[in-house]
């Protein structure tokens, strides 16, 4: 339980009771809400700063779900269920900022409140046991449902199902055939229903030193929605690649992969709660890598530090991104066919007493070309840079403290009047303190941004300043 300024209360709880052995049973629950005024965003010579002026934001979230894993020598069986939903409001609106005219006035901006309940069950092998040893198997599905209304309604019901099997053959060898399909159906604010289904023959070798997997991904489609499969491809390499250099230390490994997206309403919406129920819906279409190809080298320097460091290509061809309606204040989606390079490294340190890490990415992308919007646009929404470093410390199992920084450097916007710029980059520091008082009571405190930046993880939209939060857990 904890409370913060500004108004941000939260509050979580979570079940394991004791069972049999190879059973285990998790159930949780979490409700966060914040109230308060955040920095409103304008266009200043071709980029979103802060204006000097502050607008009301109101979100929350929740949600209630559970994990069930039953193993035995052979194999093992898992099953899951949640439901969870929020409420989001539309207050990046620029021209309710005075954005365009210059002067700032009051405006009651839009919302949406979303809610979902979900599915899962798989079953695998575990390699072990008289008939482990020789029959690989593994299969699952999901059904999911998700409702997000604004003016209109929108649902979506989409279903999913995966498996692979195939014998081992002597000691390394492993033929494979792997199936799947998933589908997705909406109605409301919009009629359709679309799908994806595939099948990859594989050969697997491993041992110590060397895992291989070579296979090819065959994936069709079928759906109602015209103009969706634009950039629908149906064959895929998989192939990877790993060899231990160094026993135990150094790893070298390679991918050549590739897949189409079905890029549901539901996954646009975890990547960015401002979209909008009644617009977005007809602007969603699949997209496409043809080719992704990564290589790059991870293991250890000591029992405590481990790393890894690597390089990337990518061929996007409908990569989704988020297109600005400065009218409104929501996100709609539009695609374009790009090409990325990316590179980044880890590292993570562990011992008795500090926990430390950090990682960095950095992507450059082509011009996009093909586009639904408009040609010739940087990638929308993609830092070139980010990154994040963190460091704890554990002081007797008594005081734990700790720090972190996610950081993020300039991304590129699009507005649907044809407007264009950069989103400012950020640093985000946080830092908290747990102190145990005993086995049943832990007191914490938590700062958050505490260097004020207007954190633009989606442009226009600013996130809260300086926030301070304390709270309790309880552990019976």
């Amino acid at each position: 339980l904890g409370i913060g300024i500004p108004l941000s209360p939260e509050a979580s709880v979570s079940f394991a009771p004791m069972l049999k052995k190879g059973n285990d049973l998790h159930l949780n629950g979490n409700f966060n809400l914040f109230k308060g005024d955040v920095p409103q965003i304008s266009i200043l010579g071709g980029k979103t700063e802060e204006n000097g002026h502050k607008t009301e934001n109101k979100e929350y979230s929740y949600g209630i779900g559970g994990n069930y894993t039953h193993a035995w020598r052979s194999g093992e069986l898992n099953v899951s269920a949640g439901f969870n939903g929020g409420y989001s409001t539309y207050y990046g609106n620029i021209l309710s900022t005075g954005n365009y005219t210059g002067e700032i006035y009051p405006s009651e901006p839009g919302h949406h409140s979303y809610t979902r309940v979900g599915a899962s069950i798989g079953i695998k092998s575990s390699g072990a046991g008289k008939y482990g040893k020789k029959m690989n198997y593994a299969a699952g599905g999901s059904i999911s449902y998700t409702q997000d209304k604004m003016v209109g309604k929108l649902q979506e019901t989409y279903v999913k199902f995966n498996a692979e099997a195939g014998p081992t053959v002597g000691r390394y060898n492993k033929f494979m055939a792997a199936v799947g399909v998933e589908g997705i159906n909406y109605n409301g604010t919009a009629d359709s229903h679309l799908g994806l289904f595939h099948i990859t023959p594989q050969y697997r070798y491993e041992n110590a030193n060397l895992k291989v997997n070579l296979g090819v991904k065959f994936q069709g489609e079928f759906g109602n929605k015209e103009g969706a499969d634009k950039y629908h491809n149906f064959i895929f390499p998989a192939v990877h690649l790993s060899f231990n250099l160094l026993p135990d230390k150094l790893w070298l490994y390679g991918t050549v992969d590739g897949s189409n997206c079905l890029n549901t309403y539901s996954s646009a919406l975890y990547a960015n709660p401002h979209i909008n129920p009644d617009e977005t819906p007809s602007t969603l279409m699949m997209g496409s890598i043809p080719v992704n190809v990564e290589a790059g080298f991870k293991g250890r320097a000591t029992d405590r530090i481990s790393y890894r460091i690597f390089a990337g290509y990518t061929v996007h061809k409908g990569l989704q991104q988020f297109l600005y309606n400065q009218d409104k204040g929501w996100f709609s989606t539009f695609y374009s066919n790009t090409n990325e390079f990316r590179s980044g490294a880890e590292l993570t340190v562990s011992t008795e007493r500090v926990q430390g890490g950090f990682s960095t990415e950095y992507s450059s992308f082509g011009k996009g070309e093909k586009s639904t919007f408009k040609d010739g646009l940087e990638a929308i929404g993609f830092p070139a840079l980010k990154g994040k470093a963190y460091l704890g410390y554990n002081w007797e199992n008594r005081v734990y403290a700790g720090v972190e920084c996610r950081f993020r450097g300039e991304s590129h916007f699009a507005c649907k009047d044809g407007t264009t710029g950069t989103a400012a980059g950020f640093a985000d520091l946080q830092a908290n303190v747990e102190y145990v008082y005993n086995p049943v009571f832990t007191f914490w405190l938590r700062g958050s941004n505490l260097l004020d930046a207007p954190l633009q993880y989606h442009p226009f939209y600013a996130g809260r300043g300086i926030g301070i939060s304390a709270g309790i857990i309880v552990k019976l």
